[in-house]
């Protein structure tokens, strides 16, 4: 193995120094484009999120044939109604009161 005269730094070593600089500095040099697609993407995502699209233009939005009228209304007024309860506090403790030992209860 090489070394350098009166230094305890060895050839390698210094190589593999001077690789790494080089390779954190060039990935600085890359910045990343931003741009903006006026939404493009987001309409992107609806449609790979919805299962049919068309299927409310065949259909309509009458109930399948042979479903009983009772239950298609109580879903649907179940999913229309407003929450009944209020958003009350949590009985499980959060992770800062177990971590300041506030959450054994």
């Amino acid at each position: 193995m090489n070394t350098l005269k009166n230094t305890s730094v060895t050839i390698p070593s210094a190589m593999s120094l001077i690789a790494t600089t080089v390779l954190l500095l060039t990935g600085c040099t890359n910045a990343p484009q931003a741009t903006l697609a006026d939404g493009a993407s987001v309409r992107a995502l609806i449609e790979q999120q919805t299962h049919d699209p068309s299927a409310t233009a065949r259909n309509g939005t009458t109930t399948p044939q042979g479903s009983d009228p009772d239950v298609v209304n109580a879903a649907v007024q179940g999913v229309r109604a407003p929450a009944t309860r209020p958003a009350g506090a949590s009985s499980r403790p959060s992770t800062l009161d177990i971590i300041s030992g506030n959450g054994s209860r």
